[in-house]
């Protein structure tokens, strides 16, 4: 009895006899315990929710991402969350990690092991230059509990990255079009009320990615591939096409194969003969002049998508101690001429207007950082002359050289209207001039990858780019006390009407549109294909070829228009009809080509001279580009350029134009020279002779005795 009740005492006894005893059970049992929670333990959902600790519990919070199939090197997936009712949700960390994993919650300050950088499943470092390592977000409580939620954005890309692990066991994590990788977003949460600790509750998304290359995803070109060009703003929208067509039943190998080296230089391209199709929205419009060269093609313009010239804002705001993306900003046709021609220095009172509009331009209307605040594109397109023609038209007080001493004897002089920043005249010194996405890309993630910068980065691109780059179009006030008007597929489709045809044929966007409702900047992007047959150097048909053409452009201008990516709007049925008929007029002009001449000797030459004239190689008309295309060709080959096109497409093949000078040789051997080389012959292969059978009369022969 004294035992029982001194077991059941809470005497100094007792206690210091219990705590003896514990170091031999205690361990015992905690881990029969853990195994236990481990083997019994539901499992995450698999949906957009997450719980706290116990997977009965109220749901703490829900996630989002997008998009998040078919992505691209460098592209951006955004991450929503959304804090439920009687939660808070407190921070957050995106990463790519490796799929096939069930990340588990954890409580505490860190997440669980299972997704720490560097740990056995994601990389510290990113699978490519492109991507980002990982992204948090240590501030969420407040926008997680708006009605929008918490957006956070990490750029994700192709590639693969071996790692040793903190455990000394090597890693790869490799994420392309056949392997798909996890989106793991650690996200801490807790009940508001405290009842249990905060928790780190993992919210997983599989991505899915297409090649930057899309021909290696297809097998390879197909035969008779066609050679394209234009600018980079339809990179994404080729890709996506590209890879859908090569997946389609019967059809092997990529259709295209194409160089983004601007719009300008891939009409100019065409009309040389390098090209099969180039992209672009003026063709050969003689007011736009993408072409500056007179040798013009005969072609036929097939409308394939509507697109839009954007003025993008990008970086942030503060709200609620951290940065956030800027949402929609309205701004008139004199403020937008205003902060495209002036930059840095758009006078105060529209910066005023401006923010008085659009409150979350304040305090910092501009980023305050050297790299860039107003970016301007580099290169001959149609957009950028669209643009200057409209705000030249709409604005011409406010299109104008800032009247500020840095510019010069240019102050307050008119911009007018041109395609082609870089070559601008006055020029655009005082803003930033960037060539091609890579460099945009890189120029803003300087900016917003620095959490304490604050205030807006504004960049003219095509919508697309806009997009993809994290930008936001402006909205833009097309009448007087009109609606402020983004460029969407309605109102993109809205602006058609409008437009009128050049002496092409060619949809051009009015300079002074007058549809409320309609995005004043749409334009419509073509195929510029040829209008007679497709040859080679021999003016013999590429048959298979031109079927690839028809195949492409049926394509693109009928199930392709499902396959559009953001920024592109699809034809209007009008468009539709278009490019039905002008796709029956493709390859039917009659030839011009003329076969070149046969070369012909000197006459001094020897018989066999021609024969070398004529071994030379050339290339086919659709033969890559050996212009500025080359080195920028996406999944071209290379060639040397061995052959010239002339007015109309024939190609002359440069060998036969290259007089080759006439061999004149040597005196012929006399006979007595002819002897003595015929004696030495003999001497030498007697001398082979004996050396191979190890005769002593040469020295030391195989397997004979040296003598002394």
């Amino acid at each position: 009895m004294r035992r029982r009740h001194r077991t059941s005492s809470s005497s100094a006894s007792v206690g210091s006899t219990v705590t003896r005893r514990r170091p031999r059970l205690f361990p015992a049992l905690c881990m029969v315990v853990g195994v236990l929670v481990l083997v019994l333990a539901p499992s995450q959902l698999a949906g957009g929710d997450r719980r706290v600790a116990n997977a009965d519990a109220p749901v703490a919070y829900t996630a989002t991402a997008a998009p998040v199939d078919g992505l691209l090197d460098g592209g951006t997936v955004k991450v929503n969350v959304k804090s439920n009712d009687g939660y808070y949700v407190y921070q957050g960390f995106v990463q790519v990690c490796r799929t096939g994993v069930t990340y588990q919650p954890s409580p505490g300050i860190q997440y669980d092991a299972d997704a720490r950088p560097n740990g056995p499943n994601c990389p510290l470092a990113p699978v490519s230059s492109s991507a980002d390592p990982g992204v948090s977000d240590t501030n969420m409580i407040n926008s997680a509990a708006s009605a929008d939620g918490d957006t956070i954005p990490i750029r994700v890309g192709v590639g693969s990255v071996n790692w040793t692990d903190n455990t000394g066991v090597a890693r790869n994590l490799t994420c392309d079009s056949t392997h798909p990788c996890e989106l793991v977003a650690e996200i801490l949460g807790g009940p508001k009320d405290g009842s249990t600790q905060p928790e780190w509750v993992p919210f997983q998304q599989q991505i899915t990615f297409n090649d930057s290359n899309p021909l290696a995803s297809c097998g390879g070109a197909a035969v008779g591939a066609l050679n394209s060009s234009g600018s980079d703003a339809l990179l994404d929208a080729w890709t996506k096409w590209t890879l859908a067509l090569c997946k389609q039943p019967g059809q092997k190998g990529a259709v295209t194969k194409a160089s983004f080296v601007g719009e300008g230089t891939a009409v100019q391209e065409f009309d040389a003969g390098a090209l099969d199709l180039a992209y672009t929205s003026a063709g050969n419009d003689p007011t736009v002049g993408l072409d500056p060269t007179p040798t013009k093609r005969p072609f036929v313009a097939v409308p394939i998508a509507l697109g839009a010239e954007t003025v993008g804002i990008g970086n942030g705001y503060g709200s609620n101690g951290k940065k956030v993306p800027y949402p929609t900003i309205d701004a008139t046709p004199s403020e937008l001429a205003s902060l495209v021609a002036s930059g840095q220095f758009t006078p105060s009172d529209v910066q005023g207007s401006m923010t008085t509009r659009n409150p979350d331009l304040s305090p910092y209307f501009f980023a305050a950082n050297p790299t860039m605040q107003v970016g301007v594109p580099s290169g001959r397109s149609a957009s950028t002359w669209f643009l200057s023609k409209y705000l030249s038209t709409v604005a011409p007080s406010s299109w104008i050289v800032p009247p500020v001493g840095a510019a010069g004897p240019d102050a307050g002089k008119p911009r007018g209207v041109f395609n082609d920043f870089g070559t601008a005249s006055p020029d655009f010194t005082l803003l930033t001039t960037y060539t091609g996405r890579p460099a945009l890309r890189q120029s803003l993630f300087t900016i917003t990858s620095n959490s304490f910068l604050l205030g807006g980065v504004y960049v003219v691109s095509d919508a697309t780019t806009s997009i993809a780059e994290g930008l936001t179009p402006l909205a833009v006030q097309v009448t007087p006390d009109g609606p402020f008007v983004a460029p969407t597929p309605d109102s993109m489709a809205a602006a058609v009407p409008e437009m009128t045809p050049n002496s092409d044929g060619m949809l051009q966007p009015p300079a002074s549109p007058t549809v409320a409702d309609a995005y004043p900047l749409t334009y419509v992007e073509y195929a510029m294909v040829p209008a007679q047959p497709l040859v080679d150097v021999t003016c013999t048909p590429r048959t298979s070829s031109q079927a690839l053409l028809t195949t492409w452009l049926d394509y693109l201008t009928g199930p392709g228009q499902q396959q559009l990516v953001d920024g592109l709007a699809p034809l209007t049925p009008a468009l539709q009809e278009q490019a039905k008929a002008a796709i029956a007029k493709v390859g039917k002009t009659p030839n011009t080509c003329k076969p070149p001449a046969k070369p012909t000797s000197p006459t001094t030459a020897p018989a066999a001279a021609p024969a070398r004239a004529s071994s030379v190689p050339v290339v086919a008309v659709s033969g890559p580009s050996t212009g500025s295309g080359a080195a920028n060709a996406v999944a071209s080959g290379s060639s040397s350029a061995t052959a010239s096109v002339g007015k109309g497409g024939e190609v002359r093949p440069i060998a036969a134009n290259v007089p080759i000078p006439p061999y004149k040789g040597s005196r012929s051997p006399s006979p007595l020279m002819t002897v003595l080389a015929l004696v030495g012959v003999v001497a030498l292969i007697s001398l082979a002779v004996r050396y191979s059978s190890g005769s002593r009369g040469l020295g030391v022969g195989r397997g004979a005795d040296p003598g002394p």
